[in-house]
């Protein structure tokens, strides 16, 4: 779920100096997009999906929300039983497919750029206590100590006990994940050679309109509108400018089909990697089957 949200931006980042080396094909050294070479259309033939072939093997972000508040639950119950406790920075579900933050379309782009509602991660922090106290808490939750005012700290600490509970009654999920199988899958596809001279042709695509980017997560994490990460994480004011680059971007991906294509590529690496897997990645979606069924009962 999480891990296949990034992966368009991930695998663009990979090819983007790869772009830079090879140059612009022929037709779009003077700027002008002129006839890109023809995607291989038994690969684009049909519409790209909304899901990848991995996310049926992963958490949805609603599932995540739902792991992730019973753990805090457990977790903070573990703490008070030896006098101590802390807050958590508030659990907001994400959107079933954070992938639309590399995914774009022209709507979306024209009513807010690369900015994206992403919600907060629900990292863990201390109450603003001292630093002996605070200290004393982590080392009961991760079981950094055997014992706390003369009391069992379970082995792994509050967070291993949480942890196990939720497993409790099912397999033991193992590694990798499906979020690592879907990050092995992006890698291979930045490697295909369709998807980089894809990316050299919107490359040259975006050039023609004055917009000089080597691969569209350069444009998606422009300073100007995303000073501090990937586009729609700092906060920085929708901008007309920001509005105009990421139309001319979708404009550019669908004249030379590169977010087709590279759909596509990567659903075909991930079915490989699913066939080569089954058994693994089965067990594991039944163990986070019974995760969230512990996590519901409470």
């Amino acid at each position: 779920m999480r891990t296949s949200a990034i992966v368009l931006a991930a695998g663009f980042a990979l090819l983007a100096g790869g772009c830079g080396a090879r140059g612009a094909t022929p037709a779009a050294k003077d700027g002008a997009l002129g006839a890109p070479e023809a995607p291989d259309a038994a690969r684009v033939a049909t519409p790209p999906p909304t899901r990848l072939p991995l996310d049926a093997y992963d958490l949805s972000a609603a599932e995540q929300f739902t792991l992730d508040s019973a753990r805090v639950r457990l977790e903070q119950a573990c703490l008070s039983d030896f006098g101590l406790g802390w807050t958590v920075a508030s659990l907001v579900p994400g959107e079933q497919s954070e992938r639309a933050f590399s995914f774009l379309d022209a709507v979306t782009a024209a009513r807010q750029g690369y900015h994206r509602p992403v919600p907060p991660i629900a990292m863990p922090r201390f109450r603003k206590v001292p630093e002996r106290t605070t200290t004393t808490a982590f080392n009961v939750l991760y079981g950094k100590v055997r014992s706390h005012d003369g009391k069992a700290v379970p082995a792994g600490g509050c967070e291993r006990r949480a942890r196990l509970r939720l497993q409790a009654g099912g397999p033991r999920l193992a590694v990798p994940e499906a979020a690592e199988f879907a990050f092995e899958a992006m890698r291979s596809t930045a490697a295909d050679p369709g998807v980089s001279a894809a990316i050299g042709r919107w490359k040259g695509c975006m050039e023609g309109k004055g917009r000089h980017y080597a691969a569209p997560d350069e444009a998606a994490d422009d300073p100007r509108w995303a000073p501090t990460g990937p586009a729609g994480r700092s906060g920085v004011p929708l901008t007309r400018q920001e509005i105009d680059v990421a139309s001319d971007d979708v404009r550019c991906r669908e004249a030379t089909g590169l977010q087709r294509l590279w759909l596509a590529v990567e659903s075909d690496h991930q079915k490989r990697l699913i066939d080569a897997n089954l058994r693994h990645l089965e067990s594991n979606k039944r163990a986070y089957a019974v995760m969230l069924a512990n996590a519901r009962r409470g």
